[in-house]
């Protein structure tokens, strides 16, 4: 291994035999929260890609609920994995759980490659805290 990956065949040839050293964090900031649902036979519309897409709404509002990330909401998005594997997400600004908007997304994501639908997921991402990074230049104060 590390004639390979050179030092880090080292830190491999540890990690498989499940010795692994490093400080376990278990505080993380989440960064959004979704729910995919996978089809057991495709979707060949947008109309009926938008009734399943009501469906899940309901779904990702108690799992935000369940969380209280409620007043955290910064984007929307809707994920749409067609029958040949391709993928396409597209997201919105908005603070709220929005079905109209939801629904505007599913359509417009369903006619970037309209093809047979294989899962449709939901999410919204959260406002980081410190997410801005300030560089300190030399002669600024």
């Amino acid at each position: 291994l590390y004639k390979h990956f050179g030092k880090f065949g080292f830190k491999l040839y540890d990690y498989c035999r499940g010795i692994d050293n490093r400080i376990l964090c278990r505080e993380r900031n989440v960064k959004s929260t979704s729910i995919e649902h996978t089809f057991p036979t495709d979707i060949h519309s947008a109309n009926k890609c938008q009734q399943e897409i009501l469906l899940i709404i309901n779904n990702l509002r108690e799992k935000i609920n369940k969380e209280n990330h409620q007043s955290k909401i910064k984007k929307v998005f809707v994920k749409v994995k067609f029958s040949d594997f391709r993928q396409t997400t597209i997201e919105h600004l908005s603070t709220t759980i929005n079905p109209e908007l939801i629904l505007n997304l599913t359509k417009s994501a369903f006619e970037r490659h309209p093809k047979s639908v294989r899962l449709l997921g939901l999410g919204v991402r959260y406002n980081q805290q410190n997410q801005q990074l300030v560089f300190k230049f030399p002669n600024q104060e």
